[in-house]
């Protein structure tokens, strides 16, 4: 049946059907007239979608083939000619998209976009095209990063707004195939109801032939309503609804292709979120971890596993620079190739390979294909590289070393992924410089508690064998290495003394180097300056010895004692490059206290030596010394008994000299011969100054011995100043002197031996009438010390020839004399008259016998600028128990 048409069909049923036929022709063909349309509209939207998709592909492959051609840098002859093709082609896609889209206002908007795109994008090649003419290539990739990433953003929104409205037509158009399906079928069974009688069979055939592809079709558009495109509805006439399920079969595929173009679309962005994602949380992992991790082999181990397991890289590995800078060595790489560089300590010269390529040249180096890179350097444990990325780890303006990235694909890198990694090699260097920073002080620390204890260790000991064992094993803490000894010179040839690290075949105690002209030892003897040799191997005068393992690096550190080298230390290890400069300033310290050690002990041999003799002539000294002292304890015994019994002895006679001399004073037969009178005033003057001396004597005597008594009394002391100012009246007007007291009426009062102060202040007075040239000035000053003890400070200043620093103690001695000495006195006030030298002795006793001090200030001893003297004593309150 579904062989023969609809029209056929029904004119089977004859007259009865024949008003059936009609009303079931109309609407049938009102049906399928309604259904084409939709299927016209269906077809013309999902034209419109393609010609937009095609845009939008047509951007994509535009940007991908002109940065194709950027990265070559080649000619812009090529590059022009390529991009204005591309253009033709382009501008005749978008004419072709807006033709589709048909004539306005349908689709306005996205013809209006259009149109844009149509005059922003050639406009946008004219400038690459200039640019490439000017040879400026990064200013063409960045136009095509920034630009025609709009325009494809843009074809992108106007992609999925065709969808959308491809979308909305589908649903409605099944929406009213439906209700044109429900209508059919309503009319078809009313009038299937009428003549079912007569025409039930032929009714039911006919009915069920147009049905059940209707039904077909509506499965069909219940399944793309769900998103089943690739729903098919079988197709087994040649009817008008066999040619309806083909079109709708033909609408669905080209749906369907649609969609999988958008869901690859989506697919791939989607991997290129998750790619950024992996990257962006790879490089905020190792910013959270690397800042905690001080340690440099952990911190250096950490990144390049994370950034292998984050990425999936063939190898990941960090080389850092030696202190010399010449060469960079694996300090940590992935799987057993990373474990091999690493314990070979692999090193590349700057400038040899990528990663030596990088660390000259400061910029990173990404190689699609190292067979094609003669920079590259094979490695047998990484036969599996295909790409490479090596960044350089930068802090400021140092290079630290190279992060290498390493891959089993070819142009395993893109271009966007390189500002990741140069962050992230960014953040690894600064980790590098902290951890670096913190090890280094670590290591500097732990060498200073190295040097601490081996001085404390060597400072207990001065046998000769334990020294050298302390110094060999200390010297191993501080600075580590294969083979050590310390080499003494002796008679032009280097001697061992001590060796540690050498096999048990060879002796080294038995070894003996000459010393030649030029060398290692030789130059340190005359710089006495460490040597460090990087790579023996490269100094032809080096001595191998026969039997030791062969040495790379080596270092010899002078031992010197009072500017002589003595020796040095020898360090060696069997790898070149091996000392760093702060192992080279620990070892330099270390034999600073080491040689000041051995020099001690070979001493310490003749110390002993000499020790007994000393001991013999100390104990003969002694003896003799403590018979001179009690020589000399007996003298001044005999001294002081001497000047007592003396002073006792002179007293009487002198007492009774004044007494005669002033009663020959009131005689009136001498009063009236002057000759005679001036004798007897000179016999009276001169036994009140002997008597005066002899009071001075036995007051020194006293004072030695201790037994000064003092009967301290509140006292007003500026009185007594006063009071013995008065009697040096007559003297200062004869020199023409002037003595001024200061205002010391706020001074309290003191608890002291009046009679005692009295002597004190008139032989302070005395003194500066003495030393002060005529007509010069001495003032008296006073006020309260309220420090650790309240006092009063008294000052007697003058204008006199001042003393020397270096006398101003000894003034203070008994029978001191300043100037020419003099066998007898010739004046207490007589300008630098000479005296016994007991006044200030006499004051300083009576003053510290109150618990004070007394001491004197002045510039120097000058006789034409007259500096003066300040004489300061200090006395307490109140006298202590």
């Amino acid at each position: 049946m579904q062989r023969l048409k609809i029209g056929p069909r029904l004119a089977l049923s004859f007259g009865i059907m024949l008003l059936l036929m009609f009303v079931g022709t109309a609407v049938g063909l009102w049906q399928l007239n309604t259904i084409q349309e939709q299927a016209q509209r269906l077809h013309r939207a999902d034209n419109q979608a393609l010609a937009v998709l095609r845009v939008h592909d047509h951007v994509l492959i535009l940007k991908d083939e002109l940065q194709r051609l950027t990265r070559t840098h080649g000619a812009a002859a090529p590059f022009v000619e390529a991009t204005l093709s591309l253009r033709e082609d382009f501008v005749k896609t978008i004419d072709d998209a807006i033709t589709t889209l048909g004539p306005p206002p349908r689709h306005t908007q996205q013809i209006e976009q259009l149109e844009r795109i149509k005059i922003s994008v050639p406009t946008q090649l004219d400038a690459i095209i200039s640019l490439a003419q000017a040879g400026n290539w990064a200013l063409v990739q960045a136009h095509l990063d920034n630009e025609l990433l709009q325009v494809s953003q843009t074809t992108q929104a106007l992609v999925e707004g065709i969808n959308a409205e491809v979308t909305l037509e589908q649903q409605n158009a099944l929406d009213r195939m439906r209700a044109m399906q429900q209508q059919a079928l309503a009319i078809i069974l009313i009038v299937s109801l009428l003549t079912l009688l007569a025409a039930a069979i032929l009714g039911f055939v006919v009915t069920r032939s147009i049905a059940q592809p209707l039904a077909h079709l509506d499965r069909g558009a219940r399944a793309l309503a769900h998103g089943n495109f690739n729903h098919a509805i079988s197709v087994s006439g040649s009817d008008e609804l066999s040619h309806l399920s083909q079109v709708f079969n033909n609408t669905a595929a080209q749906l369907a292709h649609l969609y999988a173009n958008l869901e690859q679309r989506v697919q791939e962005r989607t991997e290129e979120l998750h790619h950024r994602y992996r990257q962006l949380e790879t490089s905020i992992a190792v910013g959270h971890h690397v800042t905690a991790i001080l340690d440099l082999d952990q911190l250096l181990n950490y990144v390049v596993e994370l950034i292998k397991e984050r990425y999936g890289y063939y190898f990941v590995g960090v080389f850092l620079l030696d202190e010399s800078g010449d060469y960079a060595i694996a300090r940590a790489g992935t799987g057993e190739a990373g474990r091999f560089l690493r314990q070979s300590e692999f090193r590349l010269q700057t400038g040899e390979g990528i990663i030596g390529w990088v660390v000259k040249n400061r910029r990173l180096v990404r190689v699609d294909d190292v067979s094609q890179d003669n920079r590259y350097l094979h490695l047998d444990v990484l036969p599996a590289t295909r790409s490479e990325l090596a960044l350089p780890l930068v802090m400021g303006k140092t290079v630290l070393g190279v992060l290498d990235i390493e891959s089993d694909q070819l142009a395993a890198f893109r271009l966007d992924d390189l500002p990741v990694f140069q962050a992230l090699a960014d953040q690894v260097a600064i980790a590098i410089q902290n951890a670096s920073l913190y090890e280094r002080e670590k290591t500097r620390r732990q060498v200073a508690e190295n040097l601490y204890e081996a001085n404390q260790a060597l400072s207990r000991t001065l046998e000769l064998a334990e020294v050298l064992n302390l110094i060999l094993e200390h010297l191993s803490r501080t600075v580590p290495s294969h083979r050590a000894a310390v080499m003494l010179q002796n008679k032009g040839e280097l001697e061992i003394v001590a060796a540690r690290g050498f096999p048990e075949a060879v002796n080294p105690l038995q070894l003996r180097i000459s010393i030649k002209e030029d060398d290692v030892f030789q130059q340190i003897y005359q710089t006495r300056q460490p040597l460090v040799i990087p790579d023996v191997l490269q100094r032809p005068d080096w001595q191998h010895v026969a039997n030791l393992p062969p040495a790379r690096a080596w270092l010899g550190v002078p031992l010197t004692r009072f500017d002589q080298v003595i020796g040095m230390l020898s360090l060696a290890r069997e790898t070149p490059n091996a000392f760093s400069a702060d192992e080279i300033k620990s070892a330099v310290t270390f034999a600073g206290q080491a040689a000041f050690v051995l020099e001690n002990a070979r001493l310490y041999d003749k110390i002993v030596r000499f020790t007994q003799e000393l001991e013999q002539m100390v104990r003969e000294r002694t003896i003799a010394f403590q018979e001179a002292y009690d020589q000399l304890e007996r003298l001044d015994r005999t001294k002081s008994d001497f000047i007592r019994i003396a002073a006792h002895e002179l007293r009487t006679p002198l007492t009774v000299m004044r007494g005669y001399s002033k009663m020959l004073l009131n005689d009136a037969a001498i009063a009236e011969n002057p000759h005679r009178l001036e004798l007897v005033k000179g016999i009276h003057t001169g036994a009140i100054r002997l008597q005066e001396i002899v009071t001075s004597m036995l007051d020194i005597t006293k004072i030695d011995s201790r037994v000064l008594e003092l009967y301290p009394e509140p006292l007003y002391l500026p009185s007594v100043i006063e009071l013995t100012a008065q009697t040096f009246s007559e003297p200062l007007a004869e020199r023409r002197q002037t003595l001024t007291m200061a205002d010391m009426s706020k001074l309290p009062s003191i608890m002291a031996d009046p009679d005692a102060l009295q002597k004190v202040f008139y032989h302070l007075i005395a003194n500066a009438i003495k030393y002060t040239p005529d007509g010069g000035k001495i003032t008296i000053t006073g006020r309260c010390l309220n420090g650790d003890s309240e006092a009063i400070e008294i000052v007697v200043s003058d204008t006199g020839i001042g003393i020397d620093p270096a006398a101003q103690e000894l003034i203070f001695t008994k029978f001191y004399q300043t100037g020419e000495l003099a066998l007898h006195s010739t004046g207490k006030t007589i300008f630098k008259g000479a005296g016994p030298g007991l006044g200030l002795t006499i004051a300083r006793g009576i003053v510290e016998a109150h618990h004070g001090k007394i001491w004197v200030e002045s510039q120097g001893h000058n006789e034409e600028t007259m500096p003066g003297s300040h004489f300061h004593v200090v006395l307490p309150l109140r006298q202590k128990n």
